[in-house]
């Protein structure tokens, strides 16, 4: 094996922000995890399920980190 290969993981990480970045999903430098987003009305919601052509919902909560 050579030393310069690098692994499959790093390389599916790799690839997959490259194609987030190329699509403009993600800014490598401005991106700000977290950022306040204020809460929008259901109108709004539909509107946006419109635009990217989806009409199903699921809502994830996640499971509290332990301590």
């Amino acid at each position: 094996m050579s030393k310069n290969r690098i692994g499959r993981r790093t390389f599916l990480k790799g690839a997959g922000l490259a194609a987030l970045s190329a699509a403009g999903v993600v800014q490598s430098e401005e991106s700000h995890a977290q950022v306040v987003v204020p809460n929008a009305r259901v109108a709004d919601y539909r509107l946006l399920q419109r635009r990217i052509g989806t009409t199903r919902s699921v809502v994830v909560t996640p499971a509290p980190y332990p301590a």
